[in-house]
């Protein structure tokens, strides 16, 4: 049970939310609601928030998928799925996400590309950043500890921001050897 009121000069953000979570060995599945408002201090005018979502998760440390979705009350969506696969030198995983264009959820977070987009609350006309509004993406990253000292990883994630943008690419390696003298 989450109950929030935070007042600011300009702006009071209240919510509620609820979570249950069923555990059964290596699956765990819960269902979550939020409600909130915005409100503006100086003309009162308040937007309201409506979210409902649910979750899976199967596995344990060494394998695991999990997925989640968010519906708002007027269907628009955030989903998300993950898979990761640990061995003794090895850890591989997968992420992949997908959010409506118009799914607002300014207390949310989730997976995403870590740049953002200016979102406007129409109905209180205010503004606030949000790296997922309209994002699909993928993300995949390798790890492997050749020997106690050395690591290496290998990452690649692309991401769109909009339906009509072409995809963006980025990747990354790292190599990491530790001494015990640094």
């Amino acid at each position: 049970l989450l109950l929030s009121d935070i007042r600011s000069d300009n702006l009071a953000d209240r919510v509620a939310a609820v979570n249950i979570t069923a555990v059964n060995r290596d699956v765990r599945a819960g269902v979550s609601a939020l409600t909130g408002e915005i409100e503006r201090q100086d003309t009162s005018l308040t937007q309201i928030f409506r979210i409902a979502g649910g979750y899976l998760r199967l596995g344990r440390t060494q394998r695991e998928i999990l997925g989640e979705i968010a519906v708002d009350e007027d269907g628009n969506t955030g989903k998300a799925a993950e898979a990761v696969l640990r061995t003794k030198r090895t850890t591989v995983h997968a992420r992949a996400w997908h959010y409506s264009d118009r799914f607002i959820n300014p207390w949310g977070g989730g997976p995403g590309h870590s740049d953002t987009r200016v979102v406007t609350l129409d109905d209180i006309d205010a503004d606030y950043s949000s790296r997922t509004i309209g994002e699909r993406g993928f993300h995949l990253s390798t790890k492997v500890r050749a020997s106690r000292r050395t690591t290496a990883q290998w990452e690649w994630m692309s991401h769109r921001e909009s339906p009509d943008e072409p995809l963006k690419h980025s990747w990354a390696i790292r190599l990491r050897w530790n001494t015990r003298r640094l």
